[in-house]
């Protein structure tokens, strides 16, 4: 029977996700909320394993995503959620806190926020060691252009401290930012949380464009002016489970932007609401990246301070990304454009 009365709606993109989905679900499924008031919507990329099977036994809407790409999966999402709040909510995460959902609709309705985001990033226990260097660094380009951290431990500092002007609740911080403060590094995912009727209200019919997808955390940031983040609300993120993947998640990135910019890529489309000296500093990461010293250095100093050896991976990972940008740069020049192909799950 269909649900009239949903508050809530999640967005989960899907492609052969078996390996990880039913943690996801079950971490949704158990939350502290009225379940009657919850949406979850699978968009399914076209798996060939049980993501499907398992997605309809927790009883959640399957829709197709024909171009199989997740940014495409959230804009379907969008369009289709019946409910006021949305959380986008990757099929390799999981909730730890068991209000995680109630804490979001508590500072939607008693703070009218307009964006939540969440506490950070978990690695699971046993996980490929990549997790670690992911949790801090997310990719070397994106690192180098923000300084954020997603690990939990380090999430919320490293955002009180690029944001000076903040107020600290019991269960969340608020962010403000002013004209001239850098927007954050952040996506629709990991749990983080819009008021959808707000989105759409402020874009209009540019809701229905799927390029507006990547915009819309900054869009609304540039209206409201304010950032809520959970304090005790982390993600575990089942993320690469080997090097390989990682490094093919790197040059799907690198390729997206380069080429597919007007499509759906992150940084380019991010890129147009920064200051003109953060679009100047992405001229530096290739010096950066190529002299590997200063990596190193970075890389030796991160290890330690945060008791990660991971961190030492930094250099290689980041000379790797300076190559790749190289490679596909020569592409570009000489005319040719790699399709985009589907790295995730």
């Amino acid at each position: 029977m269909e649900n009239n009365n949903v508050l809530v709606s999640i967005i989960m993109p899907t492609l052969n996700s078996e390996r990880t989905i039913r943690m996801s679900l079950e971490s949704i499924r158990k939350q502290h909320f009225d379940q009657d008031l919850i949406e979850i919507l699978v968009l399914d990329g076209g798996s060939s394993d049980k993501t499907v099977e398992i997605a309809k036994e927790f009883g959640c809407v399957v829709m197709k995503n024909e171009k199989k790409l997740p940014e495409y999966a959230k804009h379907i999402g969008i369009l289709s959620a019946k409910g006021r709040y949305v959380i986008f909510f990757d099929s390799d995460e999981v909730f730890t806190n068991m209000d995680a959902i109630r804490n979001r609709v508590d500072i939607f309705q008693e703070e009218k926020a307009k964006i939540i985001f969440t506490g950070g990033y978990i690695k699971p226990k046993g996980a490929h060691y990549i997790n670690d260097y992911i949790n801090n660094f997310s990719d070397p380009f994106s690192y180098f252009m923000y300084g954020t951290s997603s690990g939990f431990q380090y999430y919320l500092k490293s955002m009180l401290a690029a944001y000076g002007h903040h107020a600290i609740r019991e269960k969340y911080a608020v962010l403000f930012l002013d004209e001239n403060s850098r927007l954050p590094l952040s996506d629709l995912c990991a749990g983080n949380a819009i008021d959808a009727n707000y989105a759409k209200e402020l874009l209009g019919e540019k809701i229905n464009d799927v390029r507006m997808l990547t915009q819309i955390i900054y869009i609304i940031l540039k209206k409201d002016r304010k950032i809520f983040m959970l304090k005790d609300d982390f993600i575990v993120h089942h993320s690469s489970d080997s090097l390989r993947k990682y490094l093919n998640k790197i040059k799907w990135r690198v390729v997206s932007n380069m080429f597919h910019g007007d499509e759906i890529a992150g940084f380019t489309k991010r890129e147009s609401h920064d200051s003109p000296q953060i679009r100047f500093k992405k001229y530096l990461f290739m010096p950066y990246s190529l002299t590997i010293v200063f990596p190193l250095i970075y890389g030796v100093y991160s290890a330690i301070r945060r008791k990660s050896p991971a961190c030492l991976l930094h250099p290689i990972l980041t000379f790797y990304t300076g190559l790749i940008i190289s490679y596909y740069y020569v592409l570009k020049i000489m005319g040719a454009k790699p399709s985009l192909m589907v790295y995730g799950k």
